[in-house]
């Protein structure tokens, strides 16, 4: 899902300048990978354990920080428009 604003300034009669600007949010969804899956509700199929923890068993928590996934994303656009 996201929300952005774009907009055009005037260089000549075929030349513009465009400015984009735009937010995406990301659902948290299952995690899939090497025959196991981690959901946000923490129900998990063929978790793998953390041995340096006790033997604890990976949550969605843990997955989700290991890929970095981006829940927010910001996103600039700069360019020319050409009319013919």
């Amino acid at each position: 899902m996201g929300l952005g604003a774009e907009t055009h300034f005037k260089i000549n009669n075929k030349l513009h300048l465009t400015v984009a600007a735009r937010l995406d949010y990301f659902f948290n969804s299952t995690l899939k990978g090497h025959d196991t899956s981690c959901s946000p509700d923490d129900d998990n199929v063929n978790p793998r354990n953390d041995n340096e923890n006790d033997d604890a068993q990976f949550t969605f928590k843990d997955a989700n920080k290991a890929i970095n996934q981006p829940s927010l994303m910001p996103r600039l656009m700069f360019g020319l428009l050409y009319q013919l």
